[in-house]
């Protein structure tokens, strides 16, 4: 019998061989034509198992070209799930293809599952025979999510039909897991009876993912005593402690706000988060972005705490916290907060400061860049003495902490704030405050990437790289001159260091750099040969905002490791706007400093960048206003030079003269002979007359002996207008005579 069973099997297998294709042949010929939809569509899947793409594309188009009808579709989705189209979008030769047909079976998918006339059929056969109930009950749990405000409205509507209310409840209980989130959200309905039938729902479920949406039910005094008993037996339930174990709901309210603050809640999808919620009268649904989605379940979190505990701190830090964080992810970090959240800004402004300074040193202790810059600006537009004041025995004031935080704009923001706060400053803060300001004129205002090399060449290399990549880079060889140029001007975006370079040596360096006050959190991108990269990375991973990649010369490589470490350390690189505005308002502070509006400031190490700033064009001014209250010879012949420039416009030359008038009275007279020479033949020489008037100051502040003040005594003469002369009265002209009677006479 077995030797009969074999000789058939290797009977069939020949002639299976006989009848297939030989190698290379095209099995279309052994086929019937594909005519009708699900044809091609067979044939399609027959080619894919087979591996023949490009013949299983041409079925594919041929398939499209045919336009199923809804009803088609439908049928292959459910008989072979909505896999069966998605896997064509994994098929190089047939995604193109296949992109317009999945959309289109999404949007009849979507249509066919959240049609209320289907639902509606579907629930009231919930209550018919038992094959039409399992029927029912397995198609509203293929529409999932889309079923539940149908059954949720079902629910209120058979209040007094019990058999049919039942089951409607027994169905819910059978439903996947993806259908509880609307549910969670129909708990927030005026209902309590049906609140109470859905808690119950949960509780027989074991649904521990209901847990964070029962707590606020489970506490608040606004609800019946039933609902608030059920919540906390569910909740002891679900997480198999005793009711009087469980934490104060609004702890556990407040921990729920922070793992969305945290970002450890996942959505899936990032692109995408449904978020449902009662609008009052019905279960509605939108797709948020995960950020915002984030946002809301925080928000909707901490709001819950705060009405069981109003006072309670800690809720209060969150619900800020995540306002200002996701407030400045709308406006951009790059923006103040009143461009893109209006109402956060409002909400920052008035709120107890208290909180405000618990958020920004909790900001600061986790390194929530938005949070910081957020909080410090608000307290500095509130003046908020307690936000600067030093307390003995207490800790350092949560602006004097942001102004060594290692990030160009917090910097800015914490020297701006506190300028703003009338409190003495600390040595130390006033000290730092001018150094922030000083570095803020520095710069020429255009961001840059510091390259560090000792091998010259290579170092050029990645310039070039750097420069096609679209920064503008700066080339140092040693560790040292990292350092230094760090400590110049706040325009480097990102440091790309190669592994080999000196004065110290990179485990030596990356410690100094990530405690550099100027560059400690700026992206940090070490490029080394390819076999060294992973054990690189592993000393890198000790420290925040580091990456390794294989040295190259790839423009496009290095814009993507560019792009990647500025985007996770500071969101978007500071940009040439920003460090011009920067530059203007230290440059308005500096000036203050200069007048004595501002005391316990000491500008004198600022001078030199003071002085260097007569020379840009939106900043000269003001830097000419500063100089001439500087002391010392330099800032005189500063402001000479200004003046003596031909090259300057008339306006800032005489500005300049006014200043070096000032400057020479208070402080004597400090130029050389040719400087003064050059001054005195500009106002012999001078048109403007502006100018001329205040180069004549100038020259008299300098205290001109009896033989010059004889000379240029001599030297002048007036300029005579002639006086008008007396006009004669004008004559009337002579009558003219009529001699017609005359000449007619004669």
């Amino acid at each position: 019998m077995f030797d009969n069973a074999f000789r058939y099997c290797i009977g069939v297998l020949c002639l299976l061989l006989l009848l297939s294709p030989a190698p290379g042949q095209d099995s279309r010929q052994f086929y019937k034509k594909p005519e009708t939809t699900a044809e091609l569509w067979r044939y399609m899947n027959h080619e894919i198992e087979v591996g023949n793409f490009k013949l299983a594309a041409e079925y594919l188009k041929g398939f499209v070209s045919k336009n199923p009808s809804e009803d088609e579709l439908l049928q292959i989705q459910e008989t072979e799930g909505s896999s069966a189209f998605l896997r064509l979008l994994t098929i190089p030769e047939m995604k193109a293809e296949a992109k317009d047909l999945v959309d289109r079976v999404n949007d009849v998918l979507q249509k066919h599952l959240s049609d209320p006339k289907r639902l509606n059929r579907l629930i009231k056969n919930l209550s018919a025979s038992p094959e039409e109930r399992a029927y029912s009950v397995a198609q509203l749990r293929r529409s999932g999510a889309l079923a539940v405000p149908a059954l949720v409205q079902a629910l209120v509507d058979s209040a007094n039909n019990p058999a049919e209310h039942t089951s409607i409840l027994s169905a819910l209980l059978k439903l996947d897991k993806n259908a509880m989130p609307p549910l969670y959200a129909a708990l927030n309905m005026a209902d309590t009876t049906v609140r109470s039938e859905l808690i119950d729902v949960f509780r027989k479920r074991l649904d521990t993912s209901a847990v964070p949406y029962l707590w606020y039910y489970s506490a608040s005094p606004g609800q019946p005593e039933l609902i608030r008993k059920q919540a906390s037996e569910t909740l002891a339930d679900q997480l198999g402690v005793k009711p009087g174990q469980l934490p104060l709901a609004k702890e556990a309210l407040t921990q729920e706000a922070e793992k969305y603050y945290q970002h450890k809640v996942s959505f899936g999808d990032p692109s995408g988060a449904k978020v449902w919620r009662w609008d009052g009268n019905q279960l509605v649904s939108e797709v948020l972005p995960a950020s915002q989605a984030e946002e809301y379940y925080g928000l909707r979190a901490a709001r819950q705490a705060l009405e069981l505990d109003p006072t309670y701190v800690p809720a209060q830090i969150v619900f800020l916290s995540i306002a200002l964080d996701k407030g400045f992810q709308r406006a951009g970090i790059d923006q103040p907060l009143s461009k893109g959240s209006p109402g956060v800004k409002d909400l920052l402004a008035s709120v107890n400061p208290e909180l405000v300074i618990a958020v920004l040193r909790r900001a600061l202790d986790e390194h929530r860049l938005p949070v910081i810059l957020a909080a410090t600006r608000g307290l500095g537009e509130l003046a908020e003495v307690r936000a600067a004041r030093q307390t003995p025995g207490g800790p350092t004031p949560v602006v004097g902490r942001a102004l060594f935080y290692p990030d160009r704009r917090v910097q800015m923001a914490a020297a701006d704030a506190l300028l703003r706060i009338p409190v003495a400053p600390s040595p130390a803060a006033s000290a730092r405050v001018v150094e922030i300001l000083r570095r803020a004129i520095a710069g020429d205002n255009v961001p840059k990437v510091l390259v560090a090399d000792m091998n010259e060449d290579r170092a050029n290399g990645v310039a070039a790289a750097v420069r096609k990549a679209g920064f503008e880079p700066v080339v140092v060889r040693t560790g040292r001159e990292i350092l230094r140029r760090l400590t110049q001007a706040p325009d480097i975006d990102l440091l790309v260091v190669d592994a080999d370079t000196p004065d110290p040596q990179l485990v030596y360096l990356l410690g100094q750099l990530r405690a550099d006050l100027n560059g400690g959190l700026l992206p940090l991108v070490i490029t080394a040969p390819s076999n060294r990269v992973e054990s690189l990375q592993r000393l890198g991973d000790r420290y925040r905002n580091v990456w390794v990649i294989p040295t190259t010369l790839d423009p496009e490589e290095l814009k993507r490791a560019f792009t990647t470490g500025i985007a996770d350390s500071m969101g978007k690189p500071v940009s040439e706007t920003e460090l011009k505005d920067n530059a203007s308002l230290a440059m308005d502070w500096l000036l203050r400093m200069s007048r004595g509006e501002l005391p316990g400031y000491d500008i004198r190490p600022a001078a030199t960048a003071i002085m260097r700033a007569v020379r840009n064009n939106e900043l000269a001014a003001r830097a000419i206003e500063a100089v001439g209250r500087l002391p010392g010879r330099e800032a005189q012949q500063t402001l000479a030079n200004v003046v003596l420039d031909p090259n300057q416009p008339a306006a800032l030359r005489s500005e300049a003269a006014v200043e070096l008038t000032r400057h020479i009275q208070e402080h004597g007279l400090a130029l050389t002979r040719n400087e003064i020479a050059g001054l005195q033949d500009n106002f012999a020489a001078a048109k403007d007359p502006k100018l001329k008037a205040h180069l004549a100051q100038v020259v008299g502040s300098m205290h001109p002996d009896a033989r010059q003040t004889g000379e240029r005594l001599q030297r002048f003469t007036p300029s005579f207008t002639p006086a008008p002369s007396e006009k004669a009265p004008k004559s009337e002209p002579p009558e003219k005579k009529d001699t017609s009677s005359s000449d007619s006479g004669e």
